[in-house]
């Protein structure tokens, strides 16, 4: 399971527009993207359903892979949930 889990994990990078798959977001999109479009609640709506995005994914990698009781997965979920935001800032 650790080559799928490994597959896995890279794919939810990818999924979730982090590093180092971060390459839609150039820098002329950022002028001209949703970034200038949206503003107020829209704005924060779209970076929410970003985030939960990365919460559903952390979540399918701790069911899939990892297991364990209730107050394990809410530690694991977390874990990877701040490695994945974490990353994408480095």
């Amino acid at each position: 399971m650790l080559p799928i889990s490994v597959i896995f994990f890279i794919s939810i990078l990818a999924e979730t527009n982090r590093a180092p798959f971060d390459l839609p977001e150039a820098e002329a999109e950022l002028v001209a993207g949703y970034n200038v479009e949206y503003s107020a609640i829209l704005f924060a709506a779209f970076f929410l359903g970003e985030y939960a995005n990365i919460l559903l994914m952390s979540s399918l990698y701790v069911i899939f892979f990892l297991g364990g009781g209730y107050f394990y997965a809410l530690v694991s979920i977390n874990f990877f949930n701040f490695g994945i935001v974490i990353k994408s800032l480095l």
